[in-house]
């Protein structure tokens, strides 16, 4: 798995864009979309027309310099949906490791948990392991607590040991005494205070009461052990600061916490992504093209010349496809070149996968 926008963000400049010589041309590049890091550029590549995309757009004003920023827009969302496609396309098989929830065994909500007055946190200490680029989602959560009121307001916060305010914060309204809710919280292996400890946290607010129910029932506090995390139950009192954490305050507990958290462990590409962006670059710079062309040949406004439109399209399908007015295949189309390039890429990564994912650890992304 990888976190997609992180790696839209890093990679959105690798390709850049020039500004027509045409000085009818009323739209203007900005710097940002102008911006190559790679030294790959969208028009080096027939049949990129800058002029054509910008005359296919189908919204009123689309002549007018204020629309050179919509238009910009539009060129920087196909650049990273273009992004977004080149990496699931090299990294197509699951990254799964492991997932579930802590707790499978359901117990009767029937007895309350004592805990001491001044306990105003539960939740979970979770550790990563020393394995390499490890990520973990935890997608839900099912709140089992007591309460006073119809509804209860609480705050579920996600802390790192070496980070003093929170990393997530989800705000929830209990409205039972079993409840799902979803937070999405996701931890990958982009910064340098990943491996640290996690602390899942709900915060009891002041001076309402929150009673976690006992699991009491058979197996019911029985907690399943995830893949490549460890996993505490922990209680902070009053005095724990949010704007400035402190894990050294957490006391362990066997009691239960009132959270049963929904689990994903994964391996988690989106460090080897961004630090080897420059091997995207090729492909990148096809996707975009061929993606930007696309819509300029089936778009309403190119259209409304029918003969003009006939040309353009003809133009663009002989690139992209290889097949000329006539339907016959006479070149290799962009269509054909990207899962070349794809496949080269998978073969690079491959290369340099050891280095990430550890000595004899295969990846089972990569074929």
């Amino acid at each position: 798995m990888f976190e997609v926008t992180k790696i839209q963000d890093s990679l959105e400049k690798l390709v850049g864009i020039r500004q027509p010589a045409n000085p009818d041309l009323t739209v203007n590049v900005d710097s940002d979309n102008q911006l190559s890091e790679s030294g790959l550029f969208l028009d080096d590549i027939p049949p990129f027309n800058l002029e054509a995309i910008y005359n296919s757009q189908d919204y009123v004003g689309i002549n007018s310099l204020d629309q050179s920023l919509d238009f910009n827009t539009y060129l920087r969302n196909i650049k990273r949906s273009s992004i977004a496609n080149v990496v699931t396309q090299v990294f197509d098989k699951p990254s799964y490791i492991d997932r579930g929830l802590l707790f499978v065994n359901e117990s009767p909500r029937l007895n309350l948990e004592t805990f001491p007055i001044d306990i105003r946190y539960y939740g979970y200490e979770i550790e990563v392991s020393n394995t390499k680029n490890i990520g973990f989602k935890i997608t839900r959560a099912n709140f089992q607590f007591d309460f006073d009121n119809s509804t209860q307001f609480v705050n579920v916060y996600l802390f790192n040991s070496n980070v003093n305010t929170p990393i997530a914060v989800k705000p929830v309204n209990l409205t039972s005494n079993n409840h799902w809710d979803n937070l999405n919280f996701t931890v990958d292996s982009t910064t340098n205070d990943y491996k640290g400890k996690y602390y899942l946290l709900v915060q009891i607010p002041t001076p309402e009461r929150l009673q976690p129910y006992k699991r009491d029932f058979e197996e019911g506090n029985f907690m399943n052990n995830v893949k490549e995390l460890e996993i505490e139950r922990v209680v902070f009192k009053d005095t724990l600061d949010i704007s400035n954490f402190n894990s050294y305050y957490d006391i362990d507990t066997s009691q239960n916490v009132g959270i049963n958290l929904d689990i994903t462990v994964f391996n988690d590409y989106t460090d080897l992504i961004i630090q080897n962006k420059f091997l995207f670059s090729k492909v990148v710079q096809l996707q975009t093209v061929v993606t930007l062309m696309m819509k300029v040949a089936t778009s309403m406004r190119s259209n409304r010349d029918e003969r003009q439109s006939k040309e353009l399209t003809a133009m663009i399908m002989t690139y992209v496809n290889g097949i000329n007015a006539n339907g016959d295949f006479n070149m290799k189309g962009l269509n054909k070149s990207i899962p070349f390039e794809i496949e080269s890429l998978r073969k690079e990564i491959a290369s340099i996968r050891d280095g990430y994912f550890g000595d004899g650890v295969m990846v089972d992304t990569l074929s």
